[in-house]
């Protein structure tokens, strides 16, 4: 009894050994160098295990959430690549932020500067993303209010602009109701349109200034009874300077008719055309050639010389043209000599005949000689300088005249007139 338990006790005894033998690893040995080692997966514990596998993986601390504070992000310049837009968009604002501030050619190299120079800048507010706007589905369809203003919005464009019944015309609407009214065909063409006192002139007279229309020597004559009316208003005692005739002293002296005595008679005089001879200096006469062409004579006292002012100059008959003008300067002499003249005035056809060059000429194939016959009174020092007063265009030139002549203050009618053209065409939708 006491074998067996003895064996049975040091089986025990045995067992318990090899199981402490089994939880503690049994030294291996090196043989080329002859050392021990142990392996270190059994040794070591768990916690430290976890320490070593941390130390070995690349740390990940750098990744800041968008929820740490600005100390934390502010201690280190985020260098991340994340395929997150949140992430990526606040990156491009930080950067956009760094670059806006600080200095951005401090430490950089030439090629550096140039890439800094071509990248634009622009600050962001409060680093926020850019709003783009959202692009409108071409197959939407407009709402019914949409569609309801596109239709309004229409209608408002097609119905014409009404105009205000109290509304005071301006000058170019009154220049333009005047010529509108002057060249009316429904009209009649004996209305006098034009009434200077001892002259008028008819719709039928400022019918001839249409395109292409020969000028009537009434037009003529009504724009020099005007200037005669103007300088006599500036000077009332008849010391003028300018003496403008009518076209009757030029069609007498050349066709006949009367004499001199009886023109003067009719045309002479401070209530008329002429004035007091010793403060005369230039005489303005206006001859038509044969009812085929207008060109002016103008006596210059002052410098004792004759100017021959044509739009159309006649280089293959100067000498036919001279003769006429000789004519009609005799016939002025004695015209002067019936008026008083005691040896104060000199002979005007002894007087030299000269040609301006410098004076426009008119457009071919028109019939402009009158218009500018007409325009020649307003020369006085007949020099170069006055030329920009004889540039205008065929219609711009005849217009002038009508409204010259309708639109002044010598003209006695001139309310009349505007009052009847607007309301010959106060309900007409079209004004020119």
């Amino acid at each position: 009894m006491d074998v067996r338990g003895k064996k049975t006790n040091e089986n025990s005894l045995a067992a318990n050994v090899s199981m402490d033998m089994k939880d503690t690893p049994s030294p291996v040995v090196n043989k080329k160098k002859g050392k021990k080692e142990q392996s270190s997966g059994h040794l070591t514990s768990p916690m430290k295990a976890n320490q070593e596998e941390n130390t070995k993986k690349p740390s990940l601390s750098h990744l800041t959430s968008p929820l740490k504070t600005n100390k934390e992000q502010d201690m280190k310049e985020p260098n991340i690549k994340l395929s997150s837009k949140r992430s990526r968009k606040m990156t491009t604002n930080i950067g956009d932020i760094m670059s806006s501030t600080a200095p951005p050619t401090i430490g950089m190299n030439k090629r550096q500067k140039k890439c800094q120079q071509e990248i634009p800048r622009t600050r962001l507010k409060g680093s926020q993303p850019v709003k783009r706007p959202m692009k409108k589905n071409a197959s939407e369809k407009p709402t019914m209010e949409c569609q309801q203003e596109m239709a309004t919005t229409c209608l408002k464009e097609s119905q014409p602009v009404k105009k205000n019944a109290n509304e005071k015309p301006t000058i170019g609407m009154i220049r333009e109701l005047i010529l509108r009214f002057v060249f009316d065909t429904t009209l009649s063409v004996r209305e006098q349109l034009c009434d200077l006192g001892i002259s008028y002139a008819t719709r039928a007279d400022f019918m001839s200034l249409r395109k292409n229309g020969w000028v009537v020597g009434d037009i003529i004559n009504a724009v020099a009874l005007r200037k005669t009316l103007i300088q006599s208003k500036r000077d009332p005692d008849a010391l003028w300077p300018s003496w403008y005739l009518p076209t009757y002293l030029a069609s007498y002296a050349l066709n006949g008719g009367i004499n001199s005595r009886t023109w003067v008679k009719h045309y002479g005089g401070s209530s008329r055309y002429t004035g007091i001879l010793e403060s005369m200096e230039r005489v303005y006469i206006p001859i038509n050639d044969n009812n085929i062409h207008w060109f002016m004579c103008v006596v210059n006292f002052k410098h004792a010389n004759v100017y021959v002012l044509d739009s159309l100059p006649s280089l293959s008959k100067p000498k036919v043209q001279n003769e006429k003008v000789l004519r009609v300067l005799e016939y002025l002499d004695d015209v002067i000599q019936h008026l008083g003249n005691n040896g104060c005035v000199m002979k005007a056809h002894k007087l030299p005949i000269k040609r301006l060059k410098w004076l426009p000429v008119q457009e071919p194939g028109s019939d402009d000689c009158g218009v500018y016959t007409a325009k020649y009174f307003d020369l006085e020092q007949f020099n170069e300088e006055e030329a920009a007063k004889l540039r205008f265009s065929s219609e711009e030139g005849r217009n002038s005249l009508i409204l010259d002549l309708i639109l002044c203050g010598e003209n006695v009618i001139r309310n009349e007139v505007i009052r009847k053209a607007q309301e010959k065409y106060r309900n007409s939708r079209r004004i020119i």
